[in-house]
């Protein structure tokens, strides 16, 4: 057999291993206009395999990769390949994307109830790169009205991390050593049941709990969640100038799965880009 030949029925075996939803994730970036490469193609082929492997995946309601440097594959749902909208002042870099602060956000077009997120389970997922030092922003957040509940958010504080699932009185407050420009890693925010929330963080150095606590029993909320902003009542506000390499929103996991899709996230995202969680 020829090296040619050989080439060709290498890159057809590893087109057929595809797991079928990376085949439809990959068809679709490439149809809205991405390139993606055969190491791109093996990373985020993995994630899906390792996720039902693990069991997690069916968990996963929405989940964004925007690495792509442009704005339509970047838009794509890689869980149900629908699409969401970016608005405003929002940078295409080549393994993440940079709101303007100002008013770039993501729109993901979907609402926590619709997730299936209810007062007993729910989780929002945000990869931050490079972090803002302004003292507010959203990472991935809606809520009824502004400063009323019920809020789903992961959001920037004032030096710190801020996580509700669904309750402003029962909100997850992590204060960063580092002070703002330390809020980088994989974000988790979960709830498993009425009253039990907790928020916790993957880097290069590992997995750890940040803080975890209680809330009183709320319905979800029904706004749009917007990314690299918060949407208060169809109002997008505090906006973030953050960099981020993925986002997404599903239903509660344990501190172990959590720790298991964060690491799994960070091979997909590192693999797929080339560049390294802080």
């Amino acid at each position: 057999m020829n090296y040619s030949l050989s080439n060709m029925l290498g890159r057809r075996m590893a087109l057929a291993s595809l797991d079928p939803d990376a085949k439809g994730y990959i068809d679709a970036v490439v149809a809205a206009g991405g390139t993606v490469s055969g190491g791109q193609k093996s990373a985020i082929n993995t994630f899906y395999k390792t996720g039902k492997s693990d069991g997690w995946y069916s968990s996963l309601k929405r989940l964004y990769l925007p690495i792509w440097g442009v704005a339509a594959p970047n838009a794509i749902d890689m869980i149900g390949l629908t699409s969401g909208t970016f608005v405003g002042g929002v940078t295409h870099s080549s393994g993440y994307v940079t709101g303007n602060g100002l008013t770039g956000y993501f729109d993901t077009g979907v609402d926590p109830v619709t997730l299936g997120h209810t007062n007993a389970t729910g989780l929002l997922i945000a990869l931050t790169y490079i972090s803002s030092v302004q003292t507010s922003g959203g990472m991935l957040s809606c809520a009824e009205l502004l400063g009323a509940n019920p809020i789903t958010s992961l959001q920037l504080g004032t030096n710190e991390t801020v996580g509700h699932l669904h309750q402003i009185s029962g909100r997850l407050r992590y204060t960063e050593p580092g002070g703002a420009a330390d809020r980088v890693g994989i974000y988790t925010v979960s709830r498993t049941a009425t009253n039990a929330i907790e928020m916790r963080r993957r880097r290069t150095a590992g997995a750890i709990q940040l803080v975890s606590g209680t809330s009183t029993t709320v319905a979800a909320s029904t706004r749009n969640l917007y990314a690299m902003a918060s949407n208060y009542a169809t109002i997008a506000s505090i906006f973030n100038s953050s960099s981020f390499g993925l986002y997404g929103a599903g239903l509660g996991m344990s501190s172990a799965t959590q720790d298991q899709l964060s690491a799994s996230l960070k091979t997909m995202w590192e693999g797929a880009t080339g560049l390294t969680l802080p």
